[in-house]
């Protein structure tokens, strides 16, 4: 009490010690004296006054805080911010849930997406209100928040409110939280249902919004949806399907993307798109068979329309450990526009097979070498015939 009774009239760098004593004891005395230190002109003594405060926690801190977090500067807005994200203690959560609900649009914004950040018990209610309002801020912090804390259970409700919702920014976000709740969905194909069916009641502006939000956890009912959507003749609806599709999680999309890449009816962009989604999943899906990854790489590499899908389809083959990817890599690194590319590819696929088969990858590392393509990858191929990946 003594010191914190001093505390205005301390220099800077003993100000900061009191205050850290304060925040060791955690004693809600202190309180008072540390709300003068949030005016200070020291930042680092205010950053410890916004320290203190958190660590003390109660009501009266949380409302004190307020103000910096939403009208501050620099790093003191941000300390309040997170310390108002953590502050526990009696009438905290009053206190943001009050601010949340009344009040100037910006106090409302910061208060309502603390809602979200705290995971506050019972929050889900008065979120999807305030994700309601016609006031575009207040609707774009609340789906903001509700991305925090829906749950697969929440879905029919955010989606309805999606197809309601109007903003453009706000509607970005409520996809945004609609996709989360989605995501945090153990039965996948139940949880795209729910989107598909509030689609059906939606305008066409909705529905296009919702079927972007399909590829949160991909399945059979969401990817059969997109693959419709894909071939729709509506040019707004094909474009949102392809671009969904792309970034799919699953292995499976693997033969949809490939056959719009390869089809020379579609547009360059949605074929890079997809040929791009194709390569990403054949690269990382480890789970998948090798001989059908290894079956569509090959097959994007042959019917890629651009001499460029060329080369992402030959950089792709590097990434699976297969003699026959090795022989098709060598006999595009001895000529032609593709030899820098299969060179490094080929080299890449070595490095990869030296845990599968050692002899084969330092085989084909040192024919490799005798191509002599460049340097580069002739340093690298001299580090797989030593036995190392990289």
């Amino acid at each position: 009490r003594v010191l914190s009774g001093m505390l205005p009239e301390l220099d800077p760098q003993a100000q900061q010690q009191v205050l850290g004593l304060i925040c060791d004891r955690g004693d809600l005395s202190s309180v008072q004296p540390v709300l003068g230190m949030l005016n200070t002109d020291s930042e680092p003594v205010r950053l410890m006054a916004i320290k203190a405060l958190t660590t003390l926690g109660s009501d009266r801190s949380a409302t004190a805080l307020f103000p910096v977090a939403v009208a501050g500067e620099g790093n003191c807005k941000k300390a309040a911010q997170q310390g108002l994200a953590r502050m526990i203690g009696a009438g905290v959560e009053e206190v943001i849930q009050a601010k949340a609900a009344s009040g100037d649009t910006q106090m409302r914004v910061v208060a309502i997406g603390l809602l979200g950040e705290r995971h506050t018990a019972g929050a889900f209610a008065s979120l999807l209100a305030y994700a309601g309002e016609n006031t575009e801020a207040i609707s774009v912090a609340a789906f903001k928040a509700l991305a925090e804390v829906a749950e697969a259970g929440d879905i029919a409700a955010v989606a309805e409110l999606l197809a309601r919702t109007k903003g453009k920014q706000a509607r970005k976000s409520a996809v945004a939280a609609l996709k989360a709740a989605v995501s945090r969905a153990a039965d996948r194909d139940g949880a795209a249902q729910l989107v598909i069916d509030q689609m059906a009641r939606s305008d066409r502006d909705a529905q296009l919004s919702m079927l972007t939000v399909l590829n949160a956890q991909g399945g059979k009912t969401a990817l059969r949806a997109v693959n419709q959507a894909c071939a729709s003749t509506d040019k707004a609806e094909q474009d949102a399907g392809v671009r969904t599709l792309s970034n799919w999680p699953d292995y499976e999309a693997v033969a949809s993307l490939l056959e719009i890449s390869t089809n020379a009816d579609r547009s360059v962009t949605h074929s890079v798109l997809a040929l791009r989604g194709a390569l990403r999943l054949i690269k990382t899906s480890d789970a998948a068979p090798m001989d059908d990854r290894i079956i569509q790489a090959l097959y994007a590499l042959d019917r890629a329309r651009r001499a460029d899908d060329k080369k992402l389809a030959v950089a792709a083959l590097g990434s699976l450990p297969d003699v026959r990817v090795a022989e098709r890599l060598l006999e595009l690194a001895q000529g032609g526009d593709l030899r820098v590319e299969a060179g490094l590819a080929a080299v890449e696929c070595a490095g990869n097979m030296l845990s599968t088969d050692r002899q084969a990858a330092q085989d084909l590392a040192r024919k490799i070498k005798a191509l002599d393509i460049s340097d580069q990858i002739n340093r690298r191929a001299d580090n797989v015939v030593r036995g190392r990946r990289r």
